[in-house]
């Protein structure tokens, strides 16, 4: 008999679907489902939506079909009943919560997906002793409070990168001796933040009265972070990391009665080397040329995030003014990819290059809920009724949630509030702002 944990899985495909178009990820369920089997076998293959909802040809919706077949997927069409909510979200609750109460031999629910409407259903599945997996699009659209709801937490983007079986295979050519690939792996920052958990899970071990063995290490890494995955720092193993840690001089390993081994923190060093860190960022010294540098830095890699440019101040705020304009002509809610079109077209913005700036700063806007929506659209492309705050505050929202980009991949950077002011506004006038966007709640 197979002892193997069980798992259910249940995805949301109109959600699914829609962070994979928005982030141009492959439609494709393969590369979640391989991750799952390394948690157990998965036995329940379930999803809800109306294929014929997604905005793809009609070709690609067929292949979305033959996907969720190959795949083993049982998919349950989930007509729009009317305009004030998507069913497909209710039937993955209730299909879910109802397995979880008739089969008690199901440890673990997966979930894809990336809709806040699923914390209530994980926090009841937790509630009743069940481990819940979540998959989602990219960590920068994914809220942190969404992946801590879950037990551990997967990125599709991640998942299907293309580039990763290349990265790791490169990693696997040595494994005995991490110094081989640690330097190429990832770089100063990310090394930084994968060690500081490293010793954060293994004194969390220590101070719960266990041995610091390194199975129990790793499992509380996940637990303290639950999307965490070694490999996306380039490590074959948990114990080229620990080796990794090693050659750093923060912790000591040492061979345990098992076949484990077990940790040791070197206090001393490890305050030593978090306290002499340097970030891969341009280093400020004070005059002009140097701040102009630092801002070119933190503009290259907004851009590269967002695929789309920063809009100076004038242009985002005549674009605030013509969508306030929009909205006020038409009484009928509109999808937000047509409010983006109408704006462009108003202000005859019709550089491509520019258009996806208007899109990307209105749904911006819309996750930083400067609008009042509908039931109704996707959760990309939402249906607006009307704007809920005023043009000074949208702006701010936009800055807030730039800076939330960014700084969810760069923790452990300095904040350089000179430079973000001129990356939004083109001076360093706006200093006083930009910090008091960064640090409200």
């Amino acid at each position: 008999m197979d002892s193997r944990e069980q798992i259910a899985l249940f995805i949301d495909l109109e959600n699914f679907a829609g962070f994979c178009l928005e982030f141009g990820q492959p439609l494709d369920l393969s590369y979640d489902l391989k991750k799952l089997t390394e948690h157990g076998r998965i036995v329940i293959r379930r999803s809800f939506g109306d294929i014929y909802k997604i905005p793809v040809s009609d070709g690609k919706k067929q292949a979305i079909r033959s996907m969720l077949q190959n795949n083993l997927i049982q998919h349950e069409d989930v007509r729009y009943i009317n305009s004030y909510k998507n069913s497909s979200d209710i039937r993955l609750i209730i299909e879910a919560l109802s397995v979880a109460y008739t089969n008690p031999t199901i440890d673990t629910y997966a979930v894809v997906a990336d809709d806040r409407d699923f914390v209530p259903v994980f926090n009841k599945l937790r509630e009743i002793g069940k481990n819940v997996i979540g998959i989602g699009g990219t960590k920068d659209a994914t809220k942190e409070f969404y992946t801590s709801a879950c037990d551990r937490f997967y990125y599709h983007g991640t998942l299907s990168e293309q580039s990763r079986a290349i990265q790791v295979a490169k990693a696997e050519v040595k494994t005995g001796n991490s110094s081989d690939y640690s330097a190429e792996t990832s770089d100063e920052n990310a090394s930084d933040e994968l060690l500081s958990l490293l010793i954060e899970a293994a004194r969390v071990v220590e101070s719960n009265g266990h041995q610091v063995l390194g199975a129990r290490v790793a499992a509380m890494m996940k637990n303290l972070k639950s999307d965490f995955d070694y490999k996306e720092y380039g490590f074959p193993s948990f114990k080229d990391v620990c080796l990794y840690a090693e050659e750093q001089g923060l912790i000591v390993l040492r061979e345990s009665e098992s076949l484990d081994f077990i940790i040791g923190c070197n206090d001393d060093e490890i305050e030593t080397y978090f306290s002499t860190r340097r970030v891969a960022e341009p280093e400020t010294v004070g005059h002009e040329g140097d701040i102009t540098g630092i801002a070119d830095f933190y503009r290259d890699f907004v851009v590269g995030k967002l695929k789309a440019q920063i809009l100076d101040e004038h242009d985002r705020f005549k674009i605030y003014g013509e969508v306030m304009t929009q909205l006020a002509l038409d009484a009928n809610p509109v999808l937000l990819a047509e409010l983006s079109s109408r704006v462009c077209k108003s202000l005859q913005l019709f550089d491509e290059d520019k258009s996806r700036s208007v899109y990307k700063l209105l749904y911006g806007l819309y996750r930083g809920r400067s609008f009042r929506c509908a039931f109704g659209g996707t959760q990309y492309n939402p249906l607006v009724v009307e704007v809920s705050v005023d043009l000074d505050e949208m702006d701010r929202r936009f800055i807030y949630n730039t800076l939330q980009v960014y700084s969810r991949e760069n923790r452990t950077a300095p904040f350089k509030s000179e430079a973000w002011s001129m990356v939004f506004f083109g001076d360093t006038e706006h200093v006083e702002l930009i910090e008091g966007v960064y640090y409200s709640d």
